[in-house]
């Protein structure tokens, strides 16, 4: 599996206020789903300036925000948000600290994730390649001849139980 195929959710985003409307909570998982997972370079459109584009951050506008949220949308749930009501929840973001906003040009916003390495962190950075690989079984004295008996055993002890209809302990 490729780096930056997930992201993290932790359940503390239902105690804030993002989770109580509908409409944030769908934008801000967006935010965190579209913002790159590592530092890339984006051309700007019809300038050809390369700009760098810092790992939790991704360059929008507000109608190609709209486009990609609520692109192919069904009209027979709810109605989609028109763009400048996507914007104002964008900039409510904003207000609330989870997101920055940065104009680049007319055209197109930086949008940053706020502490964006505290909620998707990996831990990668903070490991040591100095350090011993561990392997992944785990050392034992008893041969592996002695866990396959310990298992037969166990599913026999297992059918008497149930002949005997005693909980198992």
């Amino acid at each position: 599996m490729a780096r930056g195929d997930w992201i993290k959710l932790h359940r503390r985003v239902m105690e804030g206020p993002i989770f109580k409307h509908d409409g944030l909570f769908r934008l801000w998982c967006f935010c965190l789903i579209r913002a790159n997972w590592k530092d890339t370079k984006w051309l700007m459109p019809r300038t050809f300036t390369p700009i760098q584009i810092p790992r939790g951050s991704f360059v929008t506008g507000r109608n190609s925000l709209h486009k990609e949220l609520y692109g192919e949308h069904d009209d027979r749930e709810m109605p989609a948000p028109a763009p400048t009501t996507l914007w104002g929840w964008l900039k409510c973001l904003q207000e609330l600290g989870c997101i920055k906003l940065q104009n680049m040009s007319n055209r197109c916003t930086l949008v940053s994730v706020c502490n964006y390495s505290t909620y998707q962190g990996d831990g990668i950075d903070t490991l040591s390649t100095d350090a011993p690989q561990a392997g992944n079984r785990l050392a034992t004295d008893d041969p592996l001849t002695s866990t396959d008996k310990e298992y037969k055993n166990y599913k026999k002890g297992k059918k008497e139980r149930s002949a005997r209809f005693e909980p198992p302990t």
